[in-house]
């Protein structure tokens, strides 16, 4: 992706934010919608299988999308099966809703930042209480037989 996604006009597939895909998430999509299809079609040709992961939350968007690329893909009876990968994130610079049967965005790179010491010995204390307590969800369902 990097600079040479920048002033491409990419595909948009809309997803709400429960299934935001984080950098290396991939996810297995049955796309079967004629607009979503002319979506495929044109990220497989033309946008060297870049899609851009559209994040709703009601009736708005956010101003950051994940960066997709197709992996692979299987034609099906209706529709096609498309693996997409998360690579990264992207900046949406400009967003056409009503230009073509799906959306389209404009993107820039939207790096992340490394975390200073101070910041990473924070994260890593966030995370072993976020897993503790996962853990101990996880055996209280077990308890209760959930």
């Amino acid at each position: 992706w990097g600079k040479d996604a920048e002033g491409m006009e990419l595909g948009c597939l809309p997803f709400p934010m429960s299934d935001l895909l984080l950098p290396g998430e991939t996810k297995t999509l049955h796309l079967f919608e004629a607009r979503f299809l002319k979506l495929f079609e044109e990220a497989t040709g033309s946008n060297k299988g870049r899609i851009v992961q559209l994040m709703v939350t009601g009736t708005d968007m956010v101003a950051v999308g994940c960066a997709l690329e197709v992996e692979d893909w299987h034609p099906l009876d209706i529709g096609v099966q498309v693996k997409v990968k998360c690579v990264g994130r992207v900046r949406l610079t400009q967003v056409f809703l009503e230009r073509g049967p799906y959306p389209t965005v404009l993107v820039e790179e939207y790096p992340d930042v490394p975390l200073d010491s101070e910041q990473q010995a924070m994260a890593d204390r966030l995370l072993a209480n976020t897993t503790s307590l996962h853990d101990e969800c996880v055996d209280l369902s077990a308890r209760l037989g959930l």
